[in-house]
This record gives C-alpha cells, sequence and structure tokens, in this order.
C-alpha cells in the first residue's frame, strides 16, 4: 500500500537523517494504521459497556481544563498530544511495543468517547469534534508510531547480530 516512494518528496533537514525516505517503512505504517482502526472500532463496538465509567474518570481528570476558552483548551490537548506523541515514538527503542500500545490505547479511547459522544449529542458533532484532530493530529500520531515501531525494528535487529 505505501512505499519508500509514497515518501520521496517528505524530508526532514540533513540534520535529522535520512528523512521519512529512510526512516519509515510502508509495513510499519501500514500495521500502526491498522492497530489505530481495529482498536477505535474495537472501542467504539463495546456499545457503552465501559464508556460511561470511562466517560466519568476522564471528564474527572479533565474538568479543571473546562473552565478556559476553546482556544486554550484546543492548545493545551494538542500540546499534550504532542508531547505523549515524541515521548511513544522514542519508547519504541523498547522494542515497538510502546507505540502500538500507544496507538491502540488513543484509538480505544477515541472510539470509546465516539459511541459516547454519537450516544448523547449524534454523529453530526462527533464529525466536527473528530475532524480538527483526524487532519493533523491523528496522522501525526499514527506517522510517529511507526517511527517508533521503525526504532524498535532497528534495536531488535541489531540484537539479534550480537
Amino acid at each position: 500500500m505505501f512505499s519508500r516512494q509514497s515518501f520521496k518528496g517528505l524530508k526532514f533537514s540533513h540534520q535529522l537523517g535520512k528523512g521519512l525516505n529512510g526512516a519509515v517503512r510502508g509495513s510499519h505504517l501500514l500495521i500502526c494504521t491498522i492497530f489505530f482502526i481495529a482498536s477505535f472500532v474495537a472501542g467504539y463496538r463495546i456499545d457503552g459497556f465501559f464508556s460511561e465509567e470511562i466517560y466519568s474518570n476522564i471528564e474527572e481528570h479533565f474538568s479543571p481544563l473546562m473552565g478556559f476558552p476553546p482556544s486554550i483548551l484546543m492548545l493545551a490537548i494538542f500540546t499534550n498530544n504532542l508531547l505523549k506523541t515524541f515521548v511513544a515514538m522514542f519508547l519504541g527503542i523498547a522494542l515497538t511495543i510502546p507505540p502500538l500500545l500507544f496507538i491502540a490505547f488513543n484509538g480505544f479511547l477515541l472510539g470509546l468517547i465516539g459511541f459516547e459522544v454519537v450516544r448523547v449529542s449524534g454523529v453530526p458533532f462527533l464529525l466536527v469534534g473528530i475532524i480538527p484532530h483526524g487532519i493533523l493530529e491523528i496522522p501525526a500520531a499514527i506517522l510517529s508510531a511507526s517511527l517508533g515501531v521503525r526504532l524498535g525494528v532497528a534495536v531488535l535487529a541489531k540484537l539479534r547480530r550480537r
């Protein structure tokens, strides 16, 4: 589905190495995308079994942020997601497991919240809430997880050669 040629035009600066050409393999990107979609579907298909309890825990955890204006809240969520995305990527050194858990957890949580939002407010409200994230944050999380998987695979290959 994806190949190195798919990313040929996308390159980071020379200080960061070869860019996406050498850093991401299509198989890693595909695996992370499948993990995200499958966990999203699993979270959504639980049909509210856990979602009410988890939703209340999330609401309680983020209640201090709810008093902020929407633009500040969006910036806080974006910053939080960015930080966690980088941490998950660099934890790929632990043989790919943390990035896969990160992407699966986020997909599952988004599915749980998605079910609750659809139940309470409907599909249009869910789409309006997800589209801003879907454009930047979700692909960035999947890409960073695939970079983490690539890092873990490289470490594993290095350990096997010893």
